[in-house]
């Protein structure tokens, strides 16, 4: 909050700042955490700089998973996943990402519904693809702890699929699992099984 009882006096020079000028050099942390909030930017700014440790979750956090929303100058999204477990255990390491100006990072209950995160973040995806792209989303049903759609990342596999919607329930046959693959053919959406 800024102090805006201040008394002015004469040759005082008043600067207001844009809001698109304070959000270019800011993260934002939010979510299951004990304290969301923004934090500024430097170049060497990783995950583990906004969660140095456990404590900084509340209870039943998803260290599993956390979703980092990344929005470029010109407004166009991405989406980066990480296992903050992984980062905690390593810094500096693989898992610990460096972070970007504008990024909000998003960290998740424990099997608790996520859909208010990641369905507006699939809208935006959605909206931003080219004529005839493919969404980049993947839906995971059946045993695991939060069924629903996920965005996809590069180089993601079932696993991380696996470990966003909270991993498998108890009840989970290892040993199989149906893969269903959508591809485009003909710019029309043709269903393949695996």
């Amino acid at each position: 909050a800024q102090d805006t009882g201040r008394t002015l006096r004469n040759g005082d020079v008043l600067r207001v700042v844009p809001v698109l000028e304070v959000a270019e050099g800011i993260v934002t942390l939010a979510g299951h955490v004990r304290e969301p909030r923004d934090f500024e930017w430097r170049p060497d700014l990783r995950l583990t700089d906004l969660i140095p440790t456990p404590d900084a979750l509340n209870p039943f956090a998803d260290t599993g998973y956390v979703l980092i929303r990344r929005e470029d100058a010109a407004g166009r999204v991405d989406v980066e996943t990480t296992d903050l477990r992984l980062a905690l255990s390593e810094p500096g390491g693989p898992a610990d990402l460096l972070l970007r100006p504008r990024d909000r990072v998003f960290v998740f209950e424990l099997s608790t519904d996520r859909s208010g995160i990641i369905d507006p973040l699939v809208t935006q995806l959605g909206e931003q693809r080219e004529y005839g792209e493919a969404l980049p989303v993947a839906r995971i049903a059946g045993e695991v702890a939060i069924p629903g759609r996920y965005p996809v990342t590069d180089g993601m596999r079932v696993s991380d699929l696996v470990r966003a919607a909270g991993n498998l329930n108890e009840a989970a046959y290892t040993l199989e699992a149906e893969l269903t693959r959508r591809v485009l053919v003909d710019g029309q959406f043709a269903r393949v099984e695996f």
